[in-house]
């Protein structure tokens, strides 16, 4: 579902609202900086979470 969330964000910045869509053009650089903010969230998310499940677990065995 996270692989999702780039093109979510696509598509609302350039088609919504229709009358005025928030960005002009797939090549805007706040897109790309928008995209690259929610990039980073997620593999900090995903480096927490690996780091968290690790400890959680370190003493149990497979």
């Amino acid at each position: 579902m996270l692989g999702l969330t780039p093109l979510g964000v696509f598509h609302t910045a350039i088609g919504l609202p229709p009358a005025a869509p928030l960005l002009d053009s797939p090549d805007a650089p706040a897109l790309k900086a928008a995209t690259a903010l929610l990039l980073v969230a997620f593999l900090i998310g995903a480096t927490l979470q690996v780091r968290w499940m690790r400890t959680t677990h370190a003493g149990q065995s497979a």
